[in-house]
């Protein structure tokens, strides 16, 4: 029916369904309605691709269960079902006859014939006679520029598809044609527009360059753009010199209109660039309007023979322009050697009282990329030795230090961090105790906070995490072992865990700690594990092997933890180790076999329950994943889960996290040369280091020029056995809260 015209169809493979997308022009662009269009509860329908035939029907394609190459949820290959082929037509729908136009003989049609059939219902014959006319070449162009002369609104799909033929007859003649098309209806003049710039048809610039100011449609203006910067690629900056010279700041002036649409802006910037006429875009350096200079900086920042130096950039930050203002600073903090013109600049901006985000954003980018530079050093060293210096400034620089990779702190960047560990607001201190312990800079400041009482625990455990590879004192180690009791939150214990895991303990230590591990939870229980390192000592393998064997604990450890355990372990400790593991083998694979009918069970979930159990202190789930603005990074965003997997796979990904990775998300182990090897996700990558997301939160920064191989690991770093932490009530809450997190209701899941 005429409400699916115009319509996008979509197949989501894993949620068992196609949609279908109402597309309507939005401005330059357009926007897209969703609405579900096929929905299937098998979980073994997977379709593929949709298709639409001749007829108008659709085609889809269902590729049952042997379809597994680039699908996160079907590692489990199951050749017996073959799927199918799906033809979905409207109820009551007239039969199409020869929808593929197999009677019309076009091959011995006239252009004439031809092209009373430009608009033909039937958009494979549509298709046809569009290849025959332009096949047809000079021949053609008279009858095409006739169709083009006609004037009804009922011709409209004839010309557009009259304009589609011309674009590809490649003789001089049909340029012609195409130009008088700019003055047609919007549609028209798009695809004259497209043409034209396909073309290179250095002609057109005046009427495309009259469109940019003159034409009410945002779409045909954004068209023009496009089509301009197509054409002065392909001339090059020594042909069409005379058409290039005033285009250029027409498409700057233009860029400069209030209230422009983005999508027609950037068109407009990259026509520009692909101009790549450094000569004629540079005078705009100096236009008296601030959008108009931000402009031109952004297009000869981006030009391939740009030119920029610091003496046209610098004079561009003064300006009370907030985007000039972004843009030059972005600019100067690519280029090394730049930054110590902007001291002005950012000493106001550090000065004010409150500092807003973009502008907090823009400044922490451009300090981190300008890092090494000795100007930009001194500055945040002085600013923070500054007692007149903001809160909102002061934390901004605390956390540039800490985000900071140079290697050796610059001089007083230290000394700065160590003073402000006795400052009165908790977020600078837990700042600097964070930039301190992450370096192992154990500074005897850093000790007396460690030791300090009055100090909020997990600042002080936060501290710890600097005497990595160091021995604990009693005192200490028995306020660490405090911070693993079961009654604490999750994360708060992870922490402690952490801390146990980098410190040396000794062997009584490793016993007491072991001891824990029956308590520890899915969340902790793999890194405390990885705290008794002495597992040839009979003492130490029998108190894990004890714990691990009460109450289903190992099953919360993943079969790779508990085989690199057990290796370590001595006869017959490690004969009793393999017992365990075959028994926790047994039972995973009978998890597998009840999870699906575990789903009816678990129906029938409170949502507004689920929220809290996600972000709440027992399941920990906000540690590592987002919903909206809440939650961790570490792992996927779950802000539209419920509209990419079934109840099943959400229940499987969270019972067995490792049958499966979301895409960006698998897990790497990294071996150095040190032999220190670390397992994670790669959340971040630089030229000279890349850094490792641990499960445990923390993130260690391992220079390339260290590394000695990289793979692929088969784990998660997501923990295993949430399910047993939590009730089937629980659980059946958290999975109503996250099929509720999609694309429709992000907003309301974050509980704003």
């Amino acid at each position: 029916g005429p409400e699916y015209r115009d319509n996008v169809f979509t197949t989501l493979f894993n949620t068992h369904k196609v949609a279908r997308s109402v597309v309507t022009r939005d401005g330059a662009t357009f926007r897209t309605t969703e609405h579900e269009f096929l929905v299937s509860d098998d979980p073994d329908f997977h379709p593929t691709d949709v298709l639409e035939d001749a007829d108008g029907s659709l085609l889809v394609i269902d590729t049952g269960g042997w379809f597994r190459i680039g699908c996160p949820v079907s590692k489990v290959a199951k050749p017996d079902i073959h799927g199918a082929i799906y033809r979905i037509r409207r109820k009551g729908a007239h039969k199409v006859k020869d929808p593929r136009g197999r009677f019309l003989d076009a091959a011995r049609l006239t252009p004439a014939a031809l092209a009373r059939h430009l608009d033909d219902a039937r958009p494979v014959v549509r298709e046809r006679v569009i290849d025959r006319l332009a096949l047809a070449g000079i021949d053609a162009i008279g009858t095409l520029e006739d169709v083009l002369a006609e004037r009804s609104a009922e011709s409209l799909t004839r010309r557009v598809s009259a304009v589609w033929s011309l674009s590809r007859i490649d003789k001089e003649a049909s340029l012609g044609p195409l130009r008088a098309a700019l003055a047609d209806p919007a549609e028209v003049r798009v695809a004259a527009s497209r043409s034209l710039g396909t073309r290179g048809d250095h002609q057109a610039m005046p009427q495309l360059i009259g469109l940019l100011t003159g034409d009410k449609s945002s779409a045909v203006r954004r068209g023009a753009a496009t089509a301009l910067g197509r054409i002065l690629e392909t001339s090059g900056v020594s042909g069409a010199a005379s058409t290039k010279v005033p285009t250029v700041p027409s498409l700057l002036a233009a860029s400069g209109r209030s209230g422009i649409d983005r999508f027609e802006e950037h068109a407009l910037l990259y026509a520009v660039i692909r101009s790549n006429d450094a000569a004629a875009t540079r005078p705009l350096l100096a236009d008296r309007r601030p959008a108009i200079r931000r402009a031109a900086l952004v297009a000869l920042d981006q030009m391939s023979d740009g030119g920029l130096t610091r003496e046209l950039v610098v004079p561009l930050l003064d300006t009370d322009d907030p985007a000039l203002q972004r843009a030059a600073l972005e600019v100067i903090g690519r280029h090394q050697g730049w930054a110590d013109q902007t001291r002005g600049l950012l000493e106001k901006w550090l000065a004010e009282k409150t500092i807003d985000t973009k502008r907090s954003s823009v400044i922490r980018g451009f300090l981190l990329s300008q890092q090494s530079d000795a100007a930009i050093q001194k500055l945040v060293a002085e600013r923070l030795g500054d007692d007149s210096l903001g809160l909102s400034a002061r934390r901004l620089l605390i956390d540039v230090v800490g985000r900071s990779s140079i290697e050796t702190l610059p001089a007083g960047w230290r000394e700065m961090l160590v003073a402000s560990l006795g400052h009165d607001d908790l977020t600078i201190r837990e700042g600097a105790v964070r930039a301190l312990a992450s370096r192992r800079l154990v500074d005897p400041s850093l000790e007396r906070l460690i030791d300090d009482s009055r100090q909020p625990a997990p600042l002080r455990v936060a501290a710890l995490e600097g005497l990595a590879e160091r021995t604990l004192t009693d005192g200490r180690f028995g306020f660490l072992l405090k911070r693993l009791d079961a009654d604490l939150p999750s994360l708060s214990r992870l922490a402690a865990a952490r801390v146990a895991a980098a410190v040396r303990l000794s062997k009584s230590q490793q016993i007491q700690v072991a001891m824990r591990i029956k308590t520890a939870g899915p969340l902790v229980l793999p890194v405390l594990l990885r705290s008794c390192r002495d597992l040839s000592d009979s003492r130490v393998a029998s108190a894990v092997l004890d714990s691990l064997e009460s109450d289903k604990a190992a099953e919360g450890l993943s079969a790779s933890d508990l085989i690199g355990a057990i290796e370590r372990m001595s006869a017959p400790f490690d004969k009793r180790g393999r017992k365990l593991l075959a028994k926790v083998d047994r039972k995973l694979a009978s998890r597998r076999a009840e999870l699906r009918g575990r789903i009816a069970g678990l129906s029938g979930g409170d949502v507004a329950r689920g929220r809290a159990i996600f972000f709440g202190k027992k399941a920990a789930c906000s540690g590592c994943h987002s919903v909206g603005d809440r939650g961790g990074r570490v792992g996927p965003a779950l802000s539209t889960i419920g509209d990419i997997r079934k109840p099943g796979d959400l229940l499987e990904s969270i019972v067995l996290p490792s049958a499966s990775f979301a895409r960006g998300f698998r897990s790497y182990t990294v071996a150095t040369e040190s032999g220190r090897v670390y397992t994670g996700v790669i959340s971040r990558e630089t030229t000279r280091a890349i850094w490792i997301k641990a499960a445990d939160l923390s993130e260690v920064r391992v220079p390339r020029n260290q590394v000695e191989a990289i793979r692929e690991s088969a784990t998660s770093i997501m923990p295993q056995g949430l399910d047993k932490t939590l009730t089937p009530g629980q659980l059946a809450d958290l999975l109503a809260f996250l099929r509720s997190c999609k694309a429709a209701t992000a907003t309301a899941t974050t509980g704003k």
